[in-house]
This record gives C-alpha cells, sequence and structure tokens, in this order.
C-alpha cells in the first residue's frame, strides 16, 4: 500500500473507534417538555379538584373604590362575570389607602371557582373614592339643623367650619347634634357634631363651632319649681291622668321631683313639654 493511502486509511479507523465509543458512553436525551407535559396531564386523576387558577402577576397597580366594600370587579375590571362581585373587603378611609396582595386574589378567585387565566398585580392599592365639601356647603347644610335644635331665647350668631370636609363619595349630610347648653344670659361658643352616612351607617363626624347668644328668656329653666303640670302614667296595664306640682326646676326632658295634687305623694317624673310630665 502506498504511504497516501495508508494514511487515509489510519485517519479513517481512528474515527470511527471515537464514533463508537463517544455513542457507547453518551447519556440520552430528555424527552422534549411537551411530552412530558402531555404524560403528566394522562397520570391526572379526573376526579382531582381544580388548582387555583393561573395568574399571570406584573407591576403595583392602583383603583378607585366606589363603594364601602371592595369587590374583585373594581380591582380586575378583566375579571370573568362570575368573580366581579367576589367582596374582598372594607373599603379604606377617606384619605387612606388599603394593600391587596396577589395571593388575596388568587384566593378569592379560587373561591369563586373561577379556573381562567386572569392577570392582576403583585399589589394593588385600593383608595376611596372621595368628594369634598367646601366650608360654604358646609354652613349651608348646619345652619337650618342648628337652628332646629335651638330651645326658644337662644339665638344663632355664626356657624365657623374649621376646615373644608372630604368624605366618600357615596355619603351625605345625616344629621347635626348640639351639646346641652347653659342657664346662662350672654354669648356662648358650642361646639356641634355632623355626621355623614350612608346606607350601611355613619362614615364620618366632624365636629362644627357654633356661636350663640342666650338671652334672658332662655337663662331660666322651662319650667321653674312650683309650676303646675298635667302627669301621666302607663305601665303594667294601668293608665292614670292626674296633675301634680313641681318640686324643684326642671328643662324639658330632664327628670324632675313632682308632687301628685290628689295624693300629696312625691314621685319622679320626665318633663315631657313645660306643661307635662311622665311619671317614672
Amino acid at each position: 500500500m502506498k504511504p497516501n493511502m495508508r494514511a487515509l486509511a489510519l485517519v479513517f479507523l481512528t474515527t470511527a473507534i471515537a464514533g463508537s465509543a463517544d455513542a457507547r458512553g453518551r447519556k440520552p436525551k430528555k424527552a422534549p417538555r411537551e411530552a412530558v407535559a402531555a404524560t403528566h396531564e394522562a397520570k391526572e386523576d379526573k376526579g382531582a379538584k381544580p388548582e387555583a387558577p393561573s395568574v399571570t402577576q406584573n407591576t403595583i397597580a392602583q383603583v378607585t373604590i366606589h363603594g364601602p366594600r371592595i369587590l374583585l370587579g373594581e380591582v380586575i375590571p378583566s375579571a370573568p362575570n362570575a368573580a366581579q362581585s367576589v367582596d374582598l373587603g372594607a373599603s379604606p378611609a377617606p384619605g387612606q389607602s388599603r394593600t391587596i396582595t396577589g395571593t388575596e386574589i388568587r384566593q378569592a378567585l379560587a373561591k369563586a371557582n373561577v379556573t381562567d387565566d386572569v392577570t392582576v398585580a403583585l399589589q394593588t392599592r385600593a383608595v376611596r373614592a372621595t368628594k369634598t365639601i367646601t366650608i360654604a356647603e358646609f354652613v349651608l347644610l348646619a345652619e337650618p339643623e342648628v337652628k332646629r335644635s335651638l330651645r326658644p331665647g337662644v339665638e344663632l350668631k355664626s356657624i365657623i367650619p374649621m376646615r373644608e370636609v372630604v368624605i366618600p363619595e357615596e355619603a351625605s349630610f345625616k344629621s347635626l347634634t348640639m351639646p346641652e347648653l347653659p342657664r346662662q344670659k350672654g354669648g356662648f361658643r358650642a361646639m356641634a357634631t355632623a355626621e355623614f352616612s350612608d346606607t350601611t351607617g355613619t362614615l364620618v363626624r366632624v365636629l362644627l363651632p357654633v356661636q350663640l347668644d342666650i338671652t334672658e328668656q332662655a337663662s331660666h329653666a322651662d319650667v321653674t319649681k312650683g309650676s303646675r303640670v298635667s302627669a301621666s302614667y302607663n305601665g303594667k296595664g294601668l293608665q292614670i291622668e292626674t296633675a301634680g306640682v313641681t318640686i324643684t326646676d326642671g328643662n324639658v326632658g330632664d327628670t324632675i321631683s313632682l308632687q301628685i295634687t290628689a295624693t300629696k305623694k312625691v314621685v319622679r317624673a320626665k318633663l315631657i313639654t313645660a306643661e307635662s310630665a311622665e311619671i317614672l
């Protein structure tokens, strides 16, 4: 054999031996992912409970809530109809916020038996929709209620709101409560309490300074000692109407001592008006 042919034969033989050895020592390739997934699906128990929906989580989001409760549909508008009304808890107070985690949303979706893929944020910051009552608006709302609650002889001079009021979007003015006023002639500054509420109850209470003038008429008790009043008793199937004389001064709503005219017996009675009382 010629030298060149001999060299080519040696190269071919060496390559063949190396390829054979490589084939014997090589590890088998892994099966494609699709094949593995198909195998696992085939092994799944047909009666097993559905897993929580697959949720793709991205960045931090912010949503505005328009009611006293946080509904999933406000956090994820694209959520399936079956999950729109899922309750995620109470809305934050005006000016505050609440953070809802992706885990909470996953649990809510699972509770609603939603198995579709839904995209949510890692965290969602929920804030309450609000509206502002200006100082001028506050005075207009409060003035009729203040005047209605004053006894005869007490005059309203001014209402002095300390600030604008921020309340939930769905709230409205409910009522105003005045404190008990002194029986002393002259100017007096009282602190009223205004309440704003919605269908679920009172949401916000705001203190409201009110400047009053207590006249001579209002500086005296509604009923003075020795006044004659009608007295009634209702209880235990018994109804009595009689007359009595007050032993102490008192104002409407107060409990006073009253002497029954017919029997001279002293009883406790609540003044209903300046002329009538209810025996207790």
